[in-house]
This record gives structure tokens, sequence and C-alpha cells, in this order.
């Protein structure tokens, strides 16, 4: 349930309800009421449309990644292949030839990130992880600490090593310090925390920023965020058909693969307890 519960806060806003396609909109349009109440509520109500909508969204899709223009019409795009060389092909030859078709379309689809920025993040994981375990060796003298931020500060103290990085996250995802004194934390709080106390005169001003909301010509134009919310919809419906499928055909390799991208999700959305329970 609890991944139905990100789901519920990621995707279902009341004040969406007026944005056609949204899951509040769709949850009125048709007429769900219970659904609205979140899965903590009404579980099943919540679980039911949450996987009508990924049909949906899988078939609203697919069609348009096929080139058919209602439901009962012909992909113009990815065409079938001759009904001569259907009667031909066995069914493992069908098989392949769609299994294909569904590689391209979650490239579109859900895997929008090139190859070399998966490994590029899959290499930083596993990374982390490594470190995590052994302990973090200075990148100067090699002494090893066991967190990341005392790490850094040693580099700062002892070899005046300091940051001028003007990204808000260094490269395992710790908070950097916005007055560049070489400080990182975990969480945005403890950051925000250390600027107040010990930047108050610039501190105070770069808090002020962050929380100004932009107006609406301000806004960042080079995100489709119709396209963005739709996909991260999708994937995350298809995330949890995989978890469906897992349970109903005993697939232990496949629910694996679920419980590590879980474990992420729970985490980031403050699941602690939950992401706990499935690391262990």
């Amino acid at each position: 349930m609890c991944m139905y519960e990100v789901s519920n806060k990621i995707f279902v806003k009341e004040e969406s309800a007026g944005e056609m396609g949204t899951s509040f909109a769709e949850m009125n349009r048709s007429d769900n009421s219970n659904a609205k109440k979140g899965p903590t509520k009404d579980f099943n109500a919540f679980k039911d449309f949450h996987e009508s909508e990924t049909i949906a969204s899988i078939l609203a899709a697919w069609m348009e990644f096929s080139g058919m223009v209602d439901i009962e019409g012909v992909p113009t795009v990815r065409k079938l292949p001759d009904s001569a060389i259907l009667k031909k092909w066995g069914n493992d030859q069908k098989r392949v030839w769609l299994s294909n078709e569904i590689d391209e379309f979650l490239k579109v689809y859900v895997f929008t990130k090139t190859s070399q920025q998966i490994n590029e993040f899959v290499t930083a994981v596993e990374e982390l992880d490594t470190q995590e375990r052994s302990g973090y060796p200075c990148r100067e003298c090699g002494e090893i600490f066991n967190t990341h931020p005392t790490r850094v500060d040693h580099e700062r103290t002892q070899h005046g090593k300091v940051s001028n990085s003007t990204e808000e996250m260094d490269e395992f995802g710790y908070y950097i310090c916005r007055l560049h004194c070489g400080k990182t934390y975990k969480t945005k709080q403890g950051r925000n925390r250390h600027e107040r106390s010990q930047h108050p005169d610039q501190g105070d001003e770069l808090l002020d920023q962050t929380d100004v909301t932009p107006e609406p010509d301000q806004e960042d134009k080079s995100e489709d965020c119709v396209n963005n919310y739709h996909i991260a919809c999708l994937t995350f419906g298809l995330l949890m058909m995989l978890f469906s499928d897992s349970v109903k055909e005993g697939d232990s390799t496949s629910l694996l693969k679920f419980l590590k991208v879980a474990l992420l999700m729970l985490h980031s959305y403050h699941r602690v307890k939950y992401a706990y329970v499935v690391l262990c």
C-alpha cells in the first residue's frame, strides 16, 4: 500500500481537477469518488483506478507510437508484418517481433535518458555503495572516513580543497553550502540551517530567494511539463504492474528488481521505515 501512497502524493492533486488528463480530473470524469479518498482510506478503489489509468496510458502511448488514429485503427508508423509472413512465423518468431517492438516503445516513453546517462548513474550508485561499506578515502592523502561530509571537511581544513561548483549537490548527492565554504550536508534542511547560523548575512538572503515562486512568464519553457507528467505516470504504473505480475507468477527475480527501485522511491518520499523493511 505504501507505494500507492507515494503515487497518490506525486500524481493526485485536488487543485489539478480542472486540468484535463490529470489523475484527479480523471477521477472526477469517471465518477470515482472513492478513489479520491486515497489508498489509506479506500485501498481497493484507489488500486482499481490506478490500474485502469495505467492501461489507458499504455494504450494512448502505443497509439501515438504506432501511428494509430483511433482505437480501432491500423498502425501506420510501426506497421504489422504482412499476413502472409505472419502465417509462416511460429510462436517464437512472433514473440521476438513483439518483444522488439516493446523494447522500442519503452525507449521512447520510459527510458528517456540515454544509455550513457544511465550507466553514469549506475556507476555513481555503485561507487557510493562501496564507500558506504568500506569508508570514504580522502582524495588527497587517502585517510579513511566514515561519512562523505567528514571526508570533505578534512579535505577542506587539511588540504585547502574547497569546491567552487555552482550546482546545488555534489556528485554523491550531498547538498553543498552555497556560500562556498566547503561544507556538505546530507539534507537540504541541514544545509539551510548551516547557512543561517554560519553565514547569517548572506544565508537569509539565499533562503529568501529559494522561497520565491517564479512568475508565470518567468517559468522554464524548455520543459514539456504535461509530457513529463504523463511519462512519469506511465512509468510508475508499469512499475506497479511489474510488482503485481511478479507476485502472481512467483517471479522472484522480477520482484527483486521492483524492490530495488521501490527502496529508492520510499526513501525519497520519506517512507524510511518501509524502505528499511525492503532493504532487510
